[in-house]
């Protein structure tokens, strides 16, 4: 009788020898990526204008940076108010305290439309078309 070494099927990981210490492969942190959207408001602002990876890239970590200090001050604010949810409420006042004058002031006030829109659209569902 011949033994031989049972190769892993596909997929499957071999087996660690006995006192081998298996490696844990860690997973890198997501980055979210706006290049979609970038260029669809660009094309919605400026239909005969086009930008290049290198200003999408610095767009985007703009974006990104943006986005994590509101996040950030508005878990600070919700925790400061002792409640564990982050509603519109904590959101606005944290762009407030952080895009300056008269942007803040725009930006809350399109965050307030699109909010209203939002929520009008759960009340109201969109009917179903009957079947042709």
């Amino acid at each position: 009788m011949v033994f031989t070494k049972k190769e892993p099927k596909e997929g499957e990981e071999a087996k660690p020898k006995d006192g081998a210490v298996k490696k844990k492969v860690s997973k890198k942190a997501r980055v979210e990526n706006y290049q979609v959207y970038i260029k669809r408001v660009l094309k919605e602002m400026h239909p005969d204008s086009s930008i290049t990876r290198e200003a999408i890239g610095v767009v985007n970590s703009f974006v990104n940076h943006l986005f994590t200090r509101i996040a950030t001050d508005a878990g600070k604010i919700s925790q400061f108010n002792k409640k564990n949810t982050v509603t519109a409420r904590e959101v606005e006042a944290a762009v407030s305290m952080i895009i300056p004058g008269d942007l803040a002031k725009c930006a809350v006030e399109h965050g307030k439309k699109s909010v209203t829109m939002v929520k009008s659209e759960v009340k109201t569902p969109k009917t179903k078309k009957a079947a042709a």
